[in-house]
């Protein structure tokens, strides 16, 4: 996999992250709530990175064979979805993190995710023993967490709306 197809896929994570930050208000059914943002909280913001960075990926394995493809997308994938909850916080220790600074740890969520991608797709993992079954069920797995946290989400702070201080799709107190 060359930069060039990475740069132009974290382009197209980050401007489709950015949209989707917006779909949900636009269109506020429960099956696009899958898939974008409920509310302002940690967790529904992760659908952010994850989801556009799975779009691409599924499109960029068309044109890649790797018979490892599946877990090197979870890998990634997990990545992306640590780094932000991990930098909102350490930030949050500090101060509370302005709006520019969210969107920065966004961009770097998937500027990592990315970077993440990339490696792994070029270097050669000879004696890895996870294997392209294990990466298509972290994928499901993830999948299916989104969508059962934004139906149920669990009474935590990862999963509080700060502005409504709700939870979940239907802003279950």
């Amino acid at each position: 996999m060359n930069k060039k197809t990475s740069i132009f896929s974290l382009l197209f994570v980050v401007g489709l992250g950015t949209l989707n930050h917006f779909i949900y208000d636009w269109f506020p059914y429960p099956i696009v709530g899958i898939f974008v943002p409920v509310n302002e909280s940690i967790f529904e913001h992760l659908k952010l990175t994850f989801f556009p960075f799975l779009l691409s990926t599924i499109i960029r394995y068309f044109f890649l064979s790797d018979k490892d493809y599946f877990i090197k997308v979870a890998l990634s994938s997990v990545v992306g979805i640590v780094t932000v909850p991990c930098l909102f916080y350490l930030i949050k220790i500090f101060m509370t993190p302005p709006a520019i600074v969210n969107i920065l740890i966004f961009i770097a969520a998937c500027a990592l995710q990315e970077y993440t991608f990339y490696r792994l797709m070029n270097d050669i993992l000879e004696n890895n023993p996870i294997r392209n079954p294990e990466g298509f069920i972290v994928i499901v797995t993830l999948i299916l967490a989104f969508t059962v946290f934004t139906f149920i989400p669990p009474k935590l702070e990862l999963f509080l709306d700060p502005a409504t201080k709700t939870y979940g799709i239907y802003k279950n107190t």
